[in-house]
C-alpha cells in the first residue's frame, strides 16, 4: 500500500465534510416543503440553519482521521521494525527446532 501525505488525508476529510454539509442540506430545503420555503432565503436559513452541527461534524471527522491515520505511524515508531526482527529471527528457530 501506499503511503498517504497527512495534508492530503486532511483535506479529503474536509472536501467530505464539505461536500456532505452541502448535499444534505440542499435536500433538507428540497424534499421538505414545511420546513423552508422554497425560495432563495428559504435555501439560505437552511444552511444557516445547520451551521452549528456542521463545526462539530468537521471537528469529529478531523479528530477521527487523525487518530486513524496516525496510529498505525505511532505503532511502528514505538515498535521499530518487529515484524522483519520476527521474521528474521523467530520464524528460522521455530522451524529447525524438534517441536515435532
Amino acid at each position: 500500500l501506499k503511503a498517504r501525505k497527512p495534508v492530503a488525508v486532511i483535506g479529503a476529510a474536509l472536501v467530505s465534510s464539505i461536500s456532505f454539509f452541502l448535499i444534505s442540506n440542499f435536500s433538507v430545503w428540497a424534499v421538505w416543503n414545511d420546513m423552508y420555503p422554497r425560495t432563495w432565503a428559504g435555501l439560505t436559513s437552511c444552511y444557516v440553519a445547520g451551521i452549528p452541527f456542521f463545526r462539530h461534524a468537521v471537528e469529529g471527522d478531523l479528530l477521527f482521521t487523525v487518530a486513524m491515520f496516525a496510529t498505525p505511524a505511532l505503532l511502528h515508531l514505538l515498535t521499530g521494525n518487529a515484524a522483519g526482527a520476527y521474521r528474521r529471527y523467530l520464524i528460522p528457530r521455530l522451524s529447525s527446532s524438534n517441536l515435532v
